[in-house]
């Protein structure tokens, strides 16, 4: 199971879109029966296999969240079409 813990919490992480906090991973994997240690050292791990790629691991106030790095942000911005805002007369 621990060689697994990163990938199960990346997929959590994923899958949820909002933060989660340790407490809220400990419950959603309660069938496993690990400790918030268990779970901070899964999200180390996790944090060390991400060092390279374009989505990191970040802390905020509520939890633990998965946003793109803000270096891929001019690509990403493209995905949303501006258009010019019309004023009415």
């Amino acid at each position: 199971m621990n060689t697994e813990l990163p990938a199960i919490l990346h997929a959590l992480l994923l899958a949820h879109g909002k933060p989660l906090s340790v407490t809220q991973l400990q419950a959603l994997l309660a069938p496993e029966q690990l400790d918030a240690a268990a779970i901070r050292t899964g999200l180390e791990q996790l944090q060390q296999q991400l060092t390279h790629s374009p989505v990191q691991l970040e802390k905020v106030a509520s939890g633990y969240r998965l946003p793109i790095h803000s270096r891929y942000n001019r690509y990403i911005e493209r995905l949303w079409d501006e258009r010019p805002s019309r004023y009415s007369r």
